[in-house]
This record gives C-alpha cells, sequence and structure tokens, in this order.
C-alpha cells in the first residue's frame, strides 16, 4: 500500500495499464468510442464513476466479487464487439459507467486503509491513465486505423478473443474462489 502522496500517484498511473483485465477493457472502451459519435462521453461517464468505484473501495465499503464482474465487463465489451454493436451508444453508455464502478472498486483495493492525501494521488493517477488509454486508443482507432465500421469482420473477430479473453479471465478467477 502507498504510503505518500507521491507513491499513490505512482501507483494510480500504473495499476490500469498492468491489470491485464482493466487494461483490455479500457482499449476495447476506445474502440467503440472510436466508432460513436461523441464517443469521448463514454469514456467519460467510466472514468467519472470509476473515481466514485475507487473512492467507495479506499472508504473500507466492502462488496464480493467484484473480480470476477470486471472480468464479466470484458467479456460483455468483446462480446458487443463480435456483434458488431460497437456503435450503439445507448448499450455502451450503462456498461461504461456500470464498468467504471466496477474498475474503479478494484483499483481501490490498493489504497484501503490509506491517508487522503494518498487516496487523493492515487485516484488522480487511476483517473489520468485511464482516460489517457482510452482516449489514445479512440483517437488511433478513429484517425490513424481509419475504423468506422462495427460490422467489420476484423473488428468483430478482435471482439470475440477480447470475450474469449474475458472467459479466461474469469474462470482463473472462479477456480482460485
Amino acid at each position: 500500500m502507498p504510503t505518500t502522496f507521491l507513491e499513490g500517484l505512482l501507483s494510480g498511473l500504473h495499476h490500469p495499464a498492468v491489470g491485464l483485465d482493466h487494461l483490455v477493457f479500457l482499449v476495447v472502451l476506445g474502440v467503440a468510442a472510436a466508432l460513436m459519435r461523441a464517443g469521448v462521453l463514454t469514456v467519460l461517464a467510466f472514468v467519472a464513476t470509476a473515481v466514485i468505484g475507487t473512492y467507495v473501495r479506499a472508504v473500507n465499503f466492502d462488496y464480493p466479487y467484484v473480480e470476477q464482474l470486471v472480468s464479466l465487463t470484458v467479456v460483455i465489451a468483446g462480446l458487443l464487439i463480435a456483434l458488431g454493436l460497437g456503435a450503439k451508444k445507448l448499450i455502451w453508455l450503462p456498461l461504461a459507467a456500470v464498468a467504471g464502478l466496477l474498475h474503479g472498486y478494484a483499483f481501490g483495493e490498493e489504497v484501503l486503509g490509506a491517508d487522503g492525501p494518498v487516496i487523493a494521488a492515487y485516484m488522480i493517477g487511476v483517473t489520468v491513465v485511464s482516460a489517457a488509454i482510452a482516449l489514445a486508443v479512440m483517437l488511433l482507432s478513429s484517425k490513424v486505423l481509419a475504423l468506422s465500421d462495427p460490422g467489420s469482420r476484423l473488428l468483430r473477430a478482435a471482439g470475440a478473443l477480447v470475450g474469449v479473453l474475458g472467459i479466461v479471465l474469469l474462470a482463473q478467477l472462479m477456480m482460485a474462489t
């Protein structure tokens, strides 16, 4: 557990980028955001609710099975892309908000019991990195890859792979409990 402001910040910058479930979800979220009009709002919904989720956990609210639910968000995101539903804001906006709460809650485990300034620094780091990853993928997907067809075979196959990865992550967690 980080004990200083700097340790909290560095830990927050680190967590979303190295947790495979978090990173994969953020990448898929960025791809989906690239496919929809004003997709940045979906990314912001995730980031805003992740802040809430992180704080809720950091102040010692206990909710079981959150890691399994985080893996389930990866499965759902992959499935939506595989089904060609990457551009459906009415589906992705609430998914991003709920996923943000769950991923944020999982992020908060890192600073459980820490002092206020450490929690604040950690939340700044998590927020900056989560937003940066999703927005960078969104920009890269829309500009460099010229990703615009949610029904393309390649994108749908990638979504299926993400869904399978989510199932594997979920199965590993289920076997461990």
